[in-house]
């Protein structure tokens, strides 16, 4: 009888101890916080943000923030893409990397009152952000990302000793019809074959629904063009840049 009460107790504290870990891990998967501790590599950034059936032990996705060197020094000139001298070495730049924990990505909203004052007032020490006026279907194409960048680095994090790193997010594997590039027809309904006038690069319609979304070829040099070298995208007076990259370095960001 004592040893079944004994059992039947270390039962009930084993039970207990187990819903506590799940709702600490349930608490961990919902945060918004990124705690980068337990990296593996330098320089790569490991999102412990797994979906909750997976062990947070064990993170599925990696997101490495290629940056830029320090203090860009762009000679663009007009009908040529932005040129820069590097000002830092690799190294250099792993180890900013390196002291990362915890930072945040944001791919919308940034043009609703308060956003950016929202980010400028947090503590992440990383910000992983959409450019915003690449979007040309709305007045997103009027949002003053350089001024955004500008304001999010002109204050000095604690943690790192230097501004946080403001990151583009920038989409390289599918081509999206409200950005700056998109001058072919759009609506494609995915069942009918694909409108004769889009570039061979674009394959199919997103296999997740998103409308708009194309998954593209992303080694064809003709996509290479449009996101890194911006030499045959022409000048258009509604935009500074030739390329994805043009842009983000013309706005500021450190890295991608």
């Amino acid at each position: 009888m004592i040893l079944h009460m004994a059992f039947l107790r270390f039962s009930i504290l084993v039970v207990g101890l187990t819903l506590v870990l799940v709702l600490g891990i349930s608490w961990v998967c919902n945060a918004e916080m990124y705690d980068l501790a337990d990296r593996e590599e330098p320089g790569v950034m490991y999102e412990t943000f797994p979906v909750i059936e997976q062990s947070i032990s064990m993170p599925e996705i990696k997101i490495a923030a290629t940056l830029f060197p320090a203090t860009l020094q762009p000679t663009h000139t007009t009908g040529a893409p932005t040129e820069f001298t590097p000002q830092t070495t690799p190294t250099e730049r792993t180890s900013v990397l390196a002291k990362i924990r915890y930072w945040i990505y944001q791919i919308e909203g940034l043009t609703e009152n308060g956003a950016v004052d929202a980010l400028d007032e947090s503590h992440y020490e990383m910000l992983v952000l959409e450019p915003t006026r690449t979007d040309l279907s709305s007045d997103a194409k009027f949002f003053n990302t350089k001024g955004m960048v500008a304001r999010l680095k002109s204050k000095v994090n604690e943690a790192l000793g230097r501004p946080p790193l403001v990151i583009a997010y920038i989409d390289i594997g599918e081509a999206e019809d409200w950005r700056w590039y998109w001058t072919w027809s759009k609506g494609w309904d995915c069942l009918s074959p694909r409108p004769a006038d889009w570039p061979d690069y674009i394959i199919t319609c997103d296999p997740d629904g998103w409308t708009g979304n194309y998954p593209v070829a992303y080694w064809d040099p003709a996509w290479k063009d449009i996101i890194i070298y911006g030499k045959h995208t022409g000048d258009y007076p509604e935009r500074d840049y030739r390329s994805v990259i043009d842009e983000v370095i013309k706005d500021g960001f450190d890295g991608v």
